[in-house]
């Protein structure tokens, strides 16, 4: 996609796909729960790419990456972070970093090639993807680019823990 506009509808694609994969045996009560656990969280990131969205065409009158990034250096912080800040948060989403991860065990309910598919391809890389190609944008936003260490941090050490406790 060359601008933001495009990439939220193969967001909101990539983002129906998984819930009708990890649905794919709606007869197992536990599937259908996961289904629509993924779903709910992944519309509170949504959200997060919407409000991002809205706020950069406000702010530089285009949907395009290349003006959006080349003018990131110009713009206020406060906008650059408020930017910055729902751009993560949709990133969370679809990456089940903290604190949106929930949604990612129970995606494991799905067939074994969903799984392997949301885990390796599809979801969990939409968020990085998302956030090295706004990198522009968290270079002029200390404070949002922080927030993305941070996140980043919790979430390394709170699946360390996880997985030693399992």
């Amino acid at each position: 996609a060359d601008n933001y506009l495009l990439l939220y509808v193969g967001w909101e694609g990539v983002g129906l796909a998984s819930f009708l994969l990890i649905g794919f045996w709606q007869h197992k009560p536990t599937a259908a729960t996961a289904a629509k656990k993924a779903f709910l969280v992944n519309r509170v990131g949504d959200m997060g790419l919407s409000i991002a969205i809205m706020l950069m065409f406000t702010t530089f009158g285009t949907f395009a990456f290349g003006p959006v990034l080349e003018s990131a250096g110009e713009t206020s912080q406060g906008k650059l972070t408020a930017i910055g800040l729902m751009l993560l948060l949709a990133a969370c989403g679809k990456s089940a970093q903290v604190p949106l991860q929930s949604w990612l065990g129970d995606a494991m309910e799905g067939p074994t090639p969903v799984s392997a598919l949301i885990h390796a391809a599809t979801m969990v890389t939409a968020g990085v993807y998302l956030i090295v190609r706004s990198g522009a944008i968290f270079n002029a936003a200390p404070d949002a680019q922080l927030v993305v260490v941070i996140v980043g941090a919790v979430t390394l050490i709170f699946g360390a823990i996880v997985g030693c406790a399992k």
